[in-house]
């Protein structure tokens, strides 16, 4: 896996066995690079930040999951949501006699509410087929958040829940230092090697390197050079 940055001479080439650290010194391009990674916009297209998979270019949105603020960590993103529901489908499709029943009462609600609309003054008709992921997100179906007072702790169990799901091939943390003490860096160091996830830290000040980091710095001059 590779990260391509443009107008850089060094693409980042995601190691698994190391923690992958990108130093910003510019504030002003640390935060360009940022923007780009939380756009929602789909910027496939957009030669400025490229992800390669093989040597093939990947759609960066749809294959990365970014974290800008560990004390906001949501749990129930758009991402999560989607992709619970999509299994959640699977998983009740599969249970023939559960899906006949949900089938069957679903039924006997609409034919209640067909009785009502057709009482009414208006033109109205009514979609009576089983939708499951809409029934879903009806009942407000979600992940129970119980926020820990430990951040890291949050970190954690966030990125357990993105493996599980199989939602990316990259994950991008910003600042992580600016959050954690030595202790818990350490932790969470040992917790990314231990998982073999491909993560980028991208942090806009200055850090002594530690161990098992690979770390490339953009300076003020806009050289960048591992170190």
């Amino acid at each position: 896996m590779m990260f391509r940055i443009f107008s850089l001479d060094n693409d980042i080439v995601l190691d698994k066995h190391y923690i992958n650290v990108l130093e910003v010194h510019d504030k002003s391009f640390a935060v360009k690079i940022i923007k780009k990674l939380i756009c929602e916009e789909d910027i496939y297209d957009d030669e400025f930040l490229i992800l390669l998979d093989k040597d093939k270019e990947i759609n960066l949105q749809k294959n990365s999951i970014v974290i800008t603020d560990l004390f906001s960590i949501n749990f129930n993103d758009k991402k999560i949501t989607n992709k619970l529901y999509s299994l959640l489908e699977d998983e009740i499709k599969m249970d023939e006699s559960f899906y006949i029943e949900l089938n069957e009462i679903n039924q006997l609600i609409s034919n209640l509410l067909k009785d009502k609309i057709n009482q009414s003054n208006f033109d109205l008709e009514l979609e009576q087929e089983l939708k499951i992921k809409g029934l879903l997100k009806h009942y407000n179906v979600k992940i129970s958040q119980n926020k820990e007072d430990n951040s890291l702790n949050d970190l954690f169990n966030y990125l357990d829940l993105i493996i599980e799901l199989n939602l990316c091939k990259i994950i991008f943390v910003v600042n992580l230092k600016s959050y954690l003490n030595d202790e818990q860096l350490k932790e969470a160091y040992k917790y990314f090697l231990y998982k073999k996830v491909n993560i980028l830290l991208i942090e806009t000040n200055k850090y002594e390197k530690l161990a098992n980091e690979k770390k490339l710095i953009i300076d003020e001059f806009f050289d960048d050079y591992y170190v």
